[in-house]
């Protein structure tokens, strides 16, 4: 199953001088931008693992979040809304843990190299249900485990409502003090990490669970390759920001209306309609927070490095990191999307926007 997931706070205005760009230019990537908003939402359907799961809707009752119903090694469920957070970094889940309304504790002793690819979660404001999705050191192989406040469960269901469909695959289950933790498809030991789940806290499986977070904010789809080179070449401290292909081209459009690019790694799903099929997550309200992610004078220092490069966001067969380590510059690296190129990187000055390349 994919979990795929793609791209999308004014900022002050200011005249940004942008060469051989034509209103043509403009109309297309406004007619681009329309279209990546219009697959944002048919990827968010793939992506979303409880339509994946067959969990379906039981019209007899509705909740604000998530209820899921077990019923032997079988489950159902209904979804009227949910958060989707990719890349999550340990602030992020810092804030939804602690926000939660019951002690999360959580999956730890998964394998070297395992990280956390994503968690839904809702209801937003005090989440009852989580479900964390990993992927493998390669990231092909992926598993994932519900965390549940056992108030949003009924587990001992004889039959399941009778407007749901089955899961059809088995799910694993089990209880660790106030949380009840169901498997799915994990590619891991179950039993170790029941055990080491079981002998920990919810703060101490938190810290645990850090080398499986993100330390940059991650933009878009990028490759494994990739992510795992900006995250070596990233300053320890600071925020730095990793921007895929589809981030890059989409500088030309945001620089020729003076917007800045937002942080669309995380997407609110609300008032999600229940049908006999399921939930139909294409007619759910989608909201993505206003967050920016680079102001306007952050990605005039990334179009300056990729001119200094002898590139453009087309042209280039690359990602950007995007750092600014103080208030005189802005450091970018150009990592190449194949191959073992070494990153190129440039200082960009924040006032004159003068470039300088560094060595990587």
């Amino acid at each position: 199953m994919p979990y795929d997931f793609s791209v999308t706070g004014k900022a002050a205005r200011e005249r940004i001088p942008v060469p051989n760009l034509s209103m043509e230019a403009v109309r297309s990537a406004s007619r681009a931008a329309t279209q990546r908003n219009r697959r944002q939402r048919f990827a968010l359907c793939g992506l979303i693992v409880l339509a994946a799961l067959g969990a379906t809707v039981a019209a007899a009752r509705i909740y604000g979040g998530v209820h899921i119903w077990l019923s032997g090694g079988k489950a159902a469920a209904t979804v009227r809304s949910m958060v989707v957070l990719k890349y999550p970094m340990a602030s992020d889940v810092q804030r939804i843990t602690l926000s939660a309304t019951f002690p999360v504790v959580m999956p730890i002793g998964l394998p070297a190299g395992a990280r956390i690819r994503q968690i839904m979660y809702s209801p937003s404001a005090r989440p009852n249900t989580m479900f964390v999705e990993f992927q493998s050191v390669t990231g092909a192989g992926k598993g994932g485990f519900f965390l549940l406040d056992p108030s949003s469960v009924d587990p001992d269901a004889t039959t399941l409502p009778a407007a749901t469909r089955p899961l059809l695959r088995e799910i694993r289950q089990w209880k660790i003090g106030g949380e009840t933790v169901l498997v799915v498809n994990t590619f891991a030991n179950d039993a170790s990490i029941k055990a080491q789940m079981s002998a920990t806290s919810p703060s101490e499986s938190l810290a645990a669970s850090e080398n499986m977070l993100w330390r940059i904010e991650i933009l878009g789809q990028a490759t494994s390759a990739v992510t795992d080179r900006a995250e070596r070449l990233a300053p320890p401290s600071g925020r730095s920001v990793l921007l895929d292909r589809a981030h890059l081209k989409s500088l030309v459009g945001l620089l020729a209306q003076n917007k800045p690019m937002l942080d669309a790694r995380e997407v609110f799903l609300n008032d999600i309609p229940q049908t006999s099929n399921g939930p139909d997550y294409m007619k759910a309200k989608y909201v993505w927070p206003r967050i920016v992610a680079i102001d306007t004078h952050g990605l005039r220092a990334i179009a300056a490095a990729l001119r200094a490069s002898g590139r453009t966001v087309t042209s280039c067969d690359c990602e950007a990191l995007f750092d600014r380590p103080n208030d005189a510059a802005y450091w970018i690296w150009l990592i190449p999307r194949t191959g073992s190129a070494p990153a190129a990187k440039f200082s960009v000055d924040a006032t004159t926007f003068g470039v300088t390349q560094l060595r990587a």
